[in-house]
Parts: structure tokens; C-alpha cells; sequence
């Protein structure tokens, strides 16, 4: 995409999971999934279980990093939050690709930032703080708060 990082200033690629890659790990016939290395979008459904492994991965990664005081306790709503950020920040990339569609765009939005303040309002601030999510260019995550 070639976006400049506003922190380091150099360029930034926004690599996502290739859409025939997802569909073989649905089937289960790929079994190697995300991982804190390998932390890829997939862009296709926020829903799939791509996307529900890579959740799992996020949680692990700020649970163990110790630098929030989340515990084990606290899993199931970072994964939720982290889905919730992965809707906002597909939206905000197809909002890039087609500036037609800014109502839909607007209204879903809005419903993910409510989501967001009602439902996983502690962990969101510290979820985009984090080097996974940092790891993902700038744009991608600009209007998502």
C-alpha cells in the first residue's frame, strides 16, 4: 500500500493473508495458522477462523507481555476487542478502495465504536498499543477510535 509510518517515517506494506491460504486453513487442510511472526489479516470475513485463531494469538501476546496486568482471566474480552478492532480497521481499508460507499461505511462505523465503548472499553486503548496491532500501517488504523 506504501503508507509512511507517522513514528519511524519509513515505509510501510500492509501484507494480508492470501484469500486461497484462509480457505485452506477453513478446510482444516492447511493446519499451521497465525502466529505473533506471522500476524496476518484476513480481509475476506472478520469472521473466519483465520481471523478467530489470529484473536487467540493477540490475546497470548498481551497477556504474556505483562506490560497491562491483564491475566488469564481476561482472554475471552481482549479476543472479543480484537475482533471488534479487526472489523474498524477492514472497513476503514475497503473505505480506501471505494469512497462510494461512505454511508455504509459511516453507519458500521459508528456501530463498532459503540461496540467498542460498551463492551471492551477497559482493553481498547491498551489493544492498540500494542506491537501486534502498532505492527499494522498507520492508515489502516486511522478514525478507528
Amino acid at each position: 500500500m506504501g503508507e509512511i509510518d507517522p513514528v519511524s517515517g519509513q515505509p510501510v506494506e500492509i501484507v494480508f493473508l492470501d484469500p486461497e491460504e484462509s480457505k485452506r486453513f477453513e478446510l482444516g487442510i492447511q493446519k499451521e495458522g497465525p502466529t505473533a511472526d506471522r500476524f496476518l489479516l484476513d480481509l475476506v470475513s472478520t469472521k473466519s477462523k483465520w481471523n478467530k485463531a489470529l484473536a487467540v494469538v493477540f490475546a497470548h501476546h498481551l497477556i504474556s507481555s505483562e506490560l497491562y496486568g491483564y491475566g488469564q482471566q481476561h482472554f475471552k474480552e481482549i479476543g472479543k476487542g480484537f475482533l471488534v478492532h479487526l472489523k474498524t480497521i477492514r472497513l476503514r481499508l475497503i473505505e480506501k478502495e471505494d469512497e462510494d460507499d461512505v454511508t455504509k461505511l459511516d453507519k458500521a462505523s459508528d456501530l463498532a465504536r459503540d461496540m467498542r465503548r460498551r463492551s471492551v472499553s477497559t482493553f481498547y486503548s491498551d489493544l492498540l498499543n500494542t506491537q501486534l496491532i502498532m505492527g499494522l500501517a498507520h492508515e489502516a488504523q486511522k478514525g478507528c477510535l
